[in-house]
């Protein structure tokens, strides 16, 4: 787990930050370890902040396209 997180209610987002080394399965782990606090809401807002980690290959270009 290369990932911390913070449930802002009030702003009705999550604050997601990725560090060291980005998995393919991080975001999948991270959403049911989210959904579990009481803190979440159905159809929050998620911000990831990716700048600190290294993607994983299989993120190229191709993935988001």
């Amino acid at each position: 787990m290369a990932y911390s997180f913070y449930i802002e209610p009030s702003v009705n987002c999550v604050f997601v930050r990725h560090f060291d080394v980005f998995h393919v399965d991080d975001t999948l782990n991270q959403y049911h370890e989210m959904i579990e606090k009481p803190e979440y809401l159905p159809n929050m807002n998620v911000i990831r902040d990716v700048l600190t980690t290294t993607l994983p290959d299989e993120f190229g270009y191709k993935f988001w396209g």
